[in-house]
């Protein structure tokens, strides 16, 4: 007895026992079979034999057949070196780099810029420049130095001095504070006190077209005009008083001036 029939009779003797107790009919009962009884079925896995070819004398080609299989074969290489080459080409190529260039953008048209005249200094200006009022001096270019001699030392008013003088001798309106002030003393009659010209900037608003002057910018502003008229013999000045020129040349010229479509030089410092 092997060990696996040992093992079956173990196993069976332990069931009868399990099963002693129990009532089982006739008719259900299976016949068993001893393990060693059983036989063992062995499936066998086909074995794959390769089959090596050997050449012989009726498998050897003739000259021809040879011949054309290497054309082919010649002609299956020069395809794949003109495919490879061809799909090397389309690789490598950068397509940043062969892409047409954008057409440039036009740029706008620069708008002009608007010329603006050279400042002249008032020492550059010809003699004629100076002559102040109809009496005509001989002397033309001894009386250009005595103009600028009498011209007055405080710093506002002779910026004034020079933008007067610069200004009509190019044909343009001088200073807003200039032409305010002279405004008024034409509108006066020719005479007005410096109380009045104060009020006058104060209750209009003729400084730029839009705006009134300050208490103190009035008060400097006349201050500075009663200073400069009298030395330029636009008006004569008596106490706090001013008196057009009749004679004045620089008057005249200012009048001619006083036409609001005229821009003044420009917008002085108060």
């Amino acid at each position: 007895m092997d060990a696996n029939t040992s093992i079956a009779a173990n196993e069976a003797a332990e069931l009868d026992a399990l099963l002693g107790g129990l009532e089982i009919p006739d008719d259900e009962i299976v016949a068993t079979q001893p393990v060693s009884d059983v036989e063992e079925t062995i499936v066998e896995e086909p074995i794959e034999e390769t089959l090596e070819l050997e050449a012989t004398d009726d498998t050897i080609l003739d000259e021809a057949t040879v011949n054309a299989i290497e054309a082919e074969m010649d002609l299956q290489e020069t395809r794949d070196e003109i495919y490879g080459s061809a799909e090397a080409t389309e690789t490598e190529l950068d397509p940043e780099a062969v892409a047409p260039a954008a057409p440039a953008k036009k740029k706008a048209a620069a708008t002009p810029k608007k010329e603006r005249t050279a400042r002249i200094s008032v020492e550059s200006l010809p003699v004629d420049a100076f002559v102040l009022t109809s009496d005509i001096p001989d002397d033309l270019e001894a009386n250009k130095i005595a103009v600028l001699r009498a011209c007055p030392a405080q710093k506002k008013v002779k910026e004034k001095f020079d933008n007067i003088l610069t200004s009509i001798h190019q044909g343009k309106a001088p200073s807003t504070y200039i032409m305010d002030c002279f405004r008024f003393l034409v509108a006066k009659g020719g005479e007005i006190t410096s109380l009045d010209l104060v009020a006058a900037l104060r209750s209009t608003n003729l400084k730029n077209g839009a705006s009134t002057y300050s208490e103190g910018t009035a008060r400097s502003q006349v201050g500075q005009i009663m200073a400069l008229f009298p030395a330029l013999k636009i008006a004569a000045r008596d106490g706090n008083k001013l008196t057009l020129n009749a004679d004045s040349l620089l008057a005249e010229a200012l009048k001619g001036l006083l036409n609001p479509a005229t821009a003044p030089v420009e917008e002085e410092v108060a």
